[in-house]
């Protein structure tokens, strides 16, 4: 019974705070990274005029350290966010560059990947299929990198 009455507390309190209401949290988890080089960057789009290259300021190629990366695959927690419908891009900018390095025909010399691991042909895949409900609380994903 205390077990229950604590619980009913910490609900109730988190219920009329303020500060906690309307925040999201988005645990990621992103597999297949080849190798420790460089950052991860993520861009968070909330808008299908954004995609796929002009996220909103702090949603643009936020750097995730591949620090306690484990078998090629690592988790980042991101907190504060706004809940919504968004859409994921992620680099793995091995030499970090800051941008995507192609070889001389045009195709990708780093990984990428995309929210719903959709799976895109010769460009982006369309803002809708990689689209995704983020609702309070904690939310996961997981997002595959994809190599050419």
């Amino acid at each position: 019974m205390n077990t229950l009455i604590k619980i009913l507390f910490a609900a109730t309190i988190a219920l009329l705070n303020p500060a906690l209401k309307g925040q999201a949290r988005l645990e990621i988890e992103i597999t297949n990274i080849r190798s420790e080089q460089g950052h991860i960057l993520l861009s968070f789009f909330s808008e299908e005029s954004q995609y796929p290259r002009d996220a909103a300021p702090g949603f643009k190629d936020i750097p995730i350290p591949k620090e306690g990366m484990s078998n090629g695959a690592l988790k980042y927690l991101l907190g504060g966010l706004e809940p919504g419908k968004y859409a994921i891009a992620l680099l793995d900018d091995e030499n970090d560059s800051g941008d995507m390095d192609f070889n001389k025909i045009g195709f990708p010399l780093e990984g990428f990947g995309f929210s719903n691991n959709i799976k895109p042909i010769l460009s982006a895949p369309p803002y809708r299929k990689c689209l995704f409900e983020l609702s309070e609380g904690l939310n996961k994903i997981s997002i595959t990198v994809r190599y050419r």
